[in-house]
């Protein structure tokens, strides 16, 4: 998961380092003030790095129990341990079996 991150650092650090600063000019209220810098994130990282394709292809059962668990406990993450294990199990499995397509931003 490390590696899949330093790509997405690697490719849309202009992009994190938006939302970022974002975050930081709005803590109280960050998750609606921000929703663009994020989508800019998101959109970066799938456009940019072809192992989170594949991983949201795999896992996205994962992913959205790992969402909705979240959504469901706001105040209290450490409920979500498991969702988020079989999302980070899953992305693993992905990871090892994984190789970017020739040329791909990825790949680089």
């Amino acid at each position: 998961m490390e590696d899949t991150l330093d790509l997405v650092s690697k490719h849309c650090g202009l992009q994190i380092r938006f939302f970022s600063a974002c975050i930081d000019r709005n803590p109280n209220n960050w998750q609606t003030e921000c929703l663009r810098e994020k989508a800019q994130v998101t959109k970066c990282a799938q456009d940019n790095v072809a192992e989170l394709k594949r991983v949201k292809e795999v896992c996205g059962g994962a992913i959205a129990a790992y969402r909705a668990c979240l959504e469901a406990n706001p105040g209290d993450p450490k409920t979500c341990v498991a969702q988020l294990r079989e999302l980070y199990e899953c992305h693993q499995t992905v990871a090892k079996t994984f190789t970017p397509p020739p040329g791909s931003p990825a790949s680089v």
